[in-house]
């Protein structure tokens, strides 16, 4: 599931440089547009998690209540399954 584009996650208070200033500058423009809400964010969640109209989909990217096509990596099984093994390492799984 997309998170949104302009959802303020506070990720950019790691950054450093211009890529901080960049960060903030994006979100302070969705925030001044009313774009970085947080009902805005869980939009798509709340639809996957209640309509019927999905009901029983699985495996599919959804971003603004959408299927969309994933990027070609996600795409890949082999990339997928390294990641997931991985995961479930670091996790101590």
């Amino acid at each position: 599931v997309s998170p949104g584009y302009f959802v303020n996650t506070g990720i950019h208070r790691e950054m450093q440089g211009i890529f901080r200033w960049g960060a903030m500058l994006v979100f302070g423009i969705g925030s001044l547009l009313g774009l970085s809400t947080a009902e805005r964010g869980a939009r798509t969640h709340i639809y996957l998690a209640s309509s019927p109209e999905v009901e029983g989909v699985s495996g599919k990217y959804f971003q603004n209540c959408r299927e969309h096509s994933m990027c070609p990596h996600a795409e890949d099984q082999a990339q997928r399954q390294r990641l997931w093994n991985e995961s479930a390492q670091l996790a101590g799984l």
